[in-house]
C-alpha cells in the first residue's frame, strides 16, 4: 500500500500503530490501541454538522460540502451504516430524538432515536455555538453516545492564540502568535521579523488575512472579492505613524467586500517565516491525519502553493514539493520523516488532552534549513484536495479519486471501531 500511494504520503508504520499482537500492546510509541473489531456490525452514525436552509438545498456550511456528504451516504450504505446529518436545532432531547437528515437522491427527514456514534463537523465560529455543541456533547455522551472530533478539538483550532500557546507549551514549532494586538505590538513583531500575517480568527479559508511587510517602507497586501469568483490583489504602502488606522481601515474594506464577517471581530497577528517556496510561490504541506477501522492512524500528505485553493492558489503533489525543497540541504526521505514526526508529535500532545481523535488537518511550513513548523490546525479538513489532484493529473486519476473515497470512509469505519470499544 504505501508504494502504491507513494505521492501522496500514505503512512502506517509500525511505529504508529501497525504491529501484530495478540495482546494490543503498543510497541513503545506512547499511544495505545484497542483491539479490532468488525466491520459489519449494525450501527447508526449522526454526523453533527452546521445547517443552513435556503431554497434550493441544506448546506452544511458551504456549497462543497453537499457533494462530500451525498458520498458518505452512498459509503455509509455500501458499509451497512445507518447514517444521518443533523444540528443542534434538530434534537429534541426530553424525547431521545433527533430530526435527522438523510440522502437518497433527495434529503429527507425522519425522526430517529440518538445515534450510537456522533461524528463532530460543527462550526465554531462564535461563542453561542461553542456553548450549544458543549452543552449537546455533554447530553449525548451522559446517554452513551460515543462522540469523536469533539467541540474542545475545534475551539483550540479556532483560537488561533489558544493554538500557538498549546503548540509552543509542547515544543513543536509554531510561529509567534498575539492575539488581538494593537498597532504598537504589530509594529513591534514587524521589527523583529520584517514580516506579519494579520489573520481573522473566526475566519478559515485565507479569507481577510492582511500581510504587513516591513522593506524600507511599511506596506499592508491582502485580497479582496473581485466579482465572477476571482480574486484581486491589493497593496498599499502606509505611514508608520498612522498605523493603527490603517489596520482599521482595511478591516473595514474588507468587511464590505465580504472577505469578513464583520470589521470589529477579533485578529491575531502571527510572525511571517521564509517557508521554502515551489514555484517561486508560497508554499505548504496538508497533512491529513485520520484513524482507520481499527483505530490505527494514517497520514496522507498533500502540497498547494500560491495561497489558499479558493483564492487561485494550486494543488500539487507531495513528492514533486518536497523533491525541490532538497534545495535545502535535506534530503526527500529525510524531509518526509521529520514531517510525519512532527504529526504524530502534535497528535499525542493533542490525544493526551482530548482522547482519541477521529480526524485532523495540519497546515506545515518548510523553513530554509529543512525545520518543519506547524502553521495551522484544522479540526474540520477538507477532503477536495484529492479531487483537485485527480483533476490535475488525469493519469493519476484512479489513484487520487480512491484516496479521496477511502478519506470519506474512513470516519465511518472509526465510528464502527468506536461502537464496540
Amino acid at each position: 500500500m504505501e508504494n502504491n500511494h507513494r505521492s501522496v504520503g500514505l503512512y502506517a508504520p509500525h511505529c504508529v500503530g501497525v504491529w501484530q499482537s495478540a495482546t494490543n500492546e503498543s510497541p513503545g510509541c506512547g499511544v495505545d490501541f484497542p483491539r479490532d473489531v468488525s466491520t459489519y456490525m449494525p450501527i447508526s452514525v449522526g454526523i453533527f454538522a452546521n445547517r443552513i436552509k435556503n431554497k434550493q438545498n441544506y448546506y452544511w456550511p458551504y456549497p462543497r460540502d453537499n457533494e462530500w456528504l451525498k458520498e458518505s451516504f452512498r459509503a455509509a450504505k455500501e458499509l451497512g451504516i445507518d447514517l444521518f446529518v443533523f444540528s443542534y436545532n434538530d434534537v429534541r432531547k426530553t424525547a431521545g430524538r433527533i430530526q435527522g437528515r438523510f440522502y437518497n437522491k433527495k434529503w429527507e427527514k425522519k425522526l430517529v432515536p440518538f445515534p450510537d456514534v456522533v461524528y463532530d463537523r460543527y462550526l465554531l465560529n462564535t461563542v453561542t455555538r461553542t456553548n450549544k455543541a458543549e452543552e449537546l456533547a455533554n447530553s449525548l455522551i451522559g446517554q452513551r453516545v460515543k462522540w469523536f472530533n469533539r467541540y474542545e478539538i475545534i475551539k483550540l483550532s479556532g483560537q488561533k492564540g489558544e493554538t500557538a500557546k498549546f503548540l509552543r507549551k509542547h515544543g513543536i514549532k509554531h510561529p509567534e502568535t498575539i492575539f488581538q494586538p494593537t498597532a504598537r505590538q504589530l509594529l513591534e513583531m514587524l521589527h523583529r521579523h520584517n514580516t506579519v500575517y494579520y489573520k481573522p480568527v473566526l475566519r478559515g479559508g485565507g479569507w481577510g488575512i492582511i500581510i504587513f511587510r516591513k522593506t524600507g517602507k511599511y506596506t499592508a497586501a491582502f485580497k479582496e472579492p473581485g466579482g465572477h469568483g476571482k480574486w484581486k490583489q491589493v497593496r498599499k504602502v502606509i505611514a508608520k505613524k498612522n498605523f493603527g488606522i490603517w489596520m482599521s481601515e482595511i478591516k473595514k474594506r474588507l468587511a464590505r467586500k465580504g472577505a469578513l464577517i464583520k470589521a470589529t471581530e477579533p485578529y491575531i497577528a502571527q510572525q511571517g517565516i521564509s517557508f521554502l517556496e515551489y514555484k517561486k510561490r508560497s508554499t505548504d504541506i496538508r497533512a491529513f491525519f485520520q484513524r482507520t477501522g481499527k483505530g490505527r492512524p494514517k497520514v496522507l500528505l498533500a502540497s498547494r502553493f500560491g495561497g489558499n485553493i479558493d483564492q487561485g492558489g494550486n494543488v500539487e503533489d507531495i513528492d514533486l514539493v518536497l523533491k525541490d525543497f532538497q534545495k535545502s540541504g535535506v534530503s526527500r526521505k529525510v524531509l518526509r520523516r521529520r514531517i510525519l514526526a512532527v504529526v504524530m508529535k502534535t497528535l499525542r500532545a493533542l490525544e493526551d488532552r482530548f482522547g482519541y481523535i477521529g480526524e485532523l488537518g495540519l497546515d506545515l511550513g518548510i523553513d530554509e534549513k529543512g525545520q518543519v513548523w506547524v502553521i495551522e490546525l484544522n479540526g474540520r479538513p477538507w477532503k477536495g484536495i484529492f479531487r483537485r489532484l485527480a483533476k490535475k493529473y488525469p493519469e493519476k486519476r484512479r489513484k487520487y479519486l480512491k484516496l479521496r473515497e477511502d478519506a470519506i470512509r474512513a470516519p465511518l469505519l472509526y465510528a464502527k471501531y468506536l461502537k464496540t470499544s
